[in-house]
């Protein structure tokens, strides 16, 4: 069971994409740039293993002059806790991404 928020995304639930279009509309939400970077990092810079967009839109977190997104407020306050740890971790997910694209 789901909540129905505005009823035009309904249709592309239904046909099993696991929520792949609900993560498209919170990347949708932000900038174009932000967007690309967001989608360079894939997951988030705390859990690594969620996917950035799959709890609403990610959080942008300005780490050392680095853009860095989190998945919620909740890893906010760790990303900015431990600095250099984040952005190794970005580091890696932008790497691991780029090569899986190829």
């Amino acid at each position: 069971t789901h909540v129905e928020s505005d009823g035009d995304d309904d249709a592309d639930r239904e046909h099993g994409d696991d929520g792949e279009s609900d993560v498209k509309i919170a990347m949708g939400k932000l900038s174009p740039d932000d967007r690309r970077e967001a989608e360079a990092q894939k997951f988030c810079a705390v859990m690594n293993t969620s996917l950035l967009g799959s709890m609403g839109a990610p959080l942008k977190l300005d780490v050392q002059g680095q853009p860095v997104f989190v998945c919620c407020a909740g890893c906010k306050s760790k990303a900015l806790k431990n600095p250099d740890e984040t952005l190794a971790t970005v580091a890696k997910l932008k790497a691991e991404n780029s090569i899986s694209k190829e």
